[in-house]
């Protein structure tokens, strides 16, 4: 897979600032933010759809809760 590369981000902010350069074949995000326990994945998730919504985006969290499920399908 020498055509990928993976690239890492330590807040949510930093990622959506670099997707204004690039567009990816994929976004693994996470719900939990510890760095910046203000804000979670379905705010970042939200601004991902309204720009790139064409990105696929598999969302992962360790929180049981129904609410978060229901707000990351689709």
């Amino acid at each position: 897979m020498d055509k990928f590369e993976t690239v890492l981000f330590r807040n949510g902010d930093d990622a959506l600032t670099s997707l204004q350069q690039t567009q990816p074949y994929l976004i693994i995000l996470d719900h939990i933010f510890l760095n910046n326990p203000d804000k979670t994945g379905l705010e970042y998730l939200s601004a991902i759809r309204k720009k790139y919504a064409a990105v696929p985006v598999i969302y992962i969290t360790v929180v049981d809760d129904p609410l978060v499920r229901t707000k990351t399908k689709n």
